[in-house]
């Protein structure tokens, strides 16, 4: 470790960059699994870029989940298998199907569409929704109330559907305007 600090401290000299370097508060590894630790993920990253040189291009062009699933699965370097932290040794487990989910919703999905509107290709939407449609549906802390109210969300684009409600009509409590919930509100208004 000694070693990748002074690595760091020749190339910010040499490339005048300054004091780049997050102070130790901005950090945050409370409330997380050790493998969802930010050293972990920047360890995982690194290994992607270095494995994948044409990273943008092939998650543009990924036509599957499991050519995704595929193609997130890169080996971290052994020194980060076994740290979830400098210097405190633990093993560390490899990036899982559910994450690797996670991250084609949450990053491939929103970037095929921010660059299928960019180049004006509307089809490359459809790709992307495509992606979602072969995902299972998330469940999470903010799809569990639909699922108590039987909401059915089979796959991602299901449960990305539900957020989109949730954040664009239930949390700014505009009901009136959402079609389900001016339905629920007649449902539960009393008889006259």
């Amino acid at each position: 470790m000694a070693g990748l600090c002074r690595e760091y401290e020749f190339l910010r000299h040499k490339y005048e960059l300054g004091a780049l370097a997050l102070p130790a508060h901005a950090w945050n590894f409370l409330r997380l699994r050790p493998a969802n630790f930010p050293t972990v993920r920047i360890a995982q990253l690194a290994a992607l870029l270095h494995a994948r040189p044409a990273l943008f291009d092939a998650l543009l062009t990924a036509g599957s989940v499991a050519a995704l699933e595929q193609f997130f699965r890169v080996a971290v370097s052994p020194y980060w298998q076994a740290h979830y932290r400098p210097g405190s040794p633990s093993k560390v487990a490899a990036l899982g199907r559910s994450s690797i989910h996670l991250l084609i919703i949450n990053v491939v999905v929103p970037l095929r569409v921010a660059y299928a509107r960019h180049v004006g290709q509307p089809e490359l939407v459809e790709q992307a929704v495509a992606l979602l449609e072969q995902l299972p549906a998330e469940h999470n802390h903010l799809t569990a109330p639909y699922e108590a109210l039987h909401f059915e969300h089979r796959t991602a684009a299901d449960s990305q559907g539900l957020l989109a409600m949730h954040h664009g009509y239930c949390q700014p409590r505009r009901c009136l305007k959402c079609a389900v919930g001016s339905r629920i509100l007649q449902h539960n208004l009393p008889p006259r």
